[in-house]
C-alpha cells in the first residue's frame, strides 16, 4: 500500500524537431513503459514563448485539443497562463486525464505563487475537490517568486501557498491536510 498512491513520471511534450523523443511520443510507447514498471507518465503542457510580442509555441501537440492524445498528463497552470487560457476551462476539457496539477499563479511571468496572478486558482482547487481528484497536485514556484534568497521570506511564501491550497481546495467536510 503506498500512501502517495502511484508513481508519476512527468514528461515534458516534444520540441518542434522530429527527432528520436518524438518519434517515441507520437508512436505511444511510453504505454509499454507504464505497464512494465507501474509508473504513471503523464505529458505536461508546455507555455508560450514571446518573440518581438508574438506568442510562438515551440513544441508538437501542445494544445488543449492535441494534448487529448494522452491518456494521463500533468495540467500546468501557468504554462496556460502564458497562452492567455482558463486553467478551469481546461481541466473541465481535459479531466478524465489530468492526473497531476502543477500549480503556479501568472501576471506576465510565469510560475509565480498561487495567491500571486490573475489566474483562477482558488476555483480551479475547488473544482478539483468536487470532483474528488484523486492525483497529485505541486506548487511550482520560481525562486524568484517564493524570494528564495531570504530564508525567512521563502519560508512565508510557502505557508502563504500552502495555506491557500489548504483553504479552497476543500468540499464540505473534505480538507486538505
Amino acid at each position: 500500500f503506498n500512501l502517495l498512491g502511484p508513481r508519476r513520471f512527468v514528461l515534458r511534450i516534444p520540441r518542434l524537431r522530429r527527432g528520436a523523443y518524438f518519434h517515441f511520443v507520437r508512436s505511444g510507447r511510453f504505454h509499454e513503459i507504464e505497464s512494465s514498471s507501474g509508473v504513471i507518465v503523464a505529458f505536461e503542457n508546455m507555455p508560450a514563448h514571446r518573440l518581438l510580442g508574438l506568442q510562438i509555441n515551440a513544441y508538437w501537440f501542445n494544445s488543449p485539443a492535441k494534448m487529448s492524445r494522452f491518456s494521463r498528463m500533468t495540467l500546468d497552470t501557468s504554462h496556460l497562463g502564458t497562452w492567455g487560457l482558463n486553467p478551469v476551462e481546461i481541466y473541465e476539457q481535459l479531466r478524465e486525464r489530468v492526473v497531476h496539477v502543477h500549480l503556479s499563479n501568472f501576471d506576465g511571468r510565469d510560475h509565480r505563487s498561487p495567491v500571486d496572478g490573475h489566474l483562477p486558482l482558488a476555483t480551479l482547487l475547488r473544482r478539483l475537490a468536487q470532483d474528488s481528484y484523486p492525483g497529485a497536485i505541486s506548487v511550482e514556484c520560481s525562486p524568484d517568486a517564493l524570494q528564495a534568497e531570504d530564508e525567512g521570506k521563502c519560508r512565508l511564501e510557502l505557508a502563504a501557498a500552502l495555506t491557500f491550497c489548504r483553504e479552497h481546495f476543500s468540499v464540505g467536510e473534505n480538507r486538505l491536510e
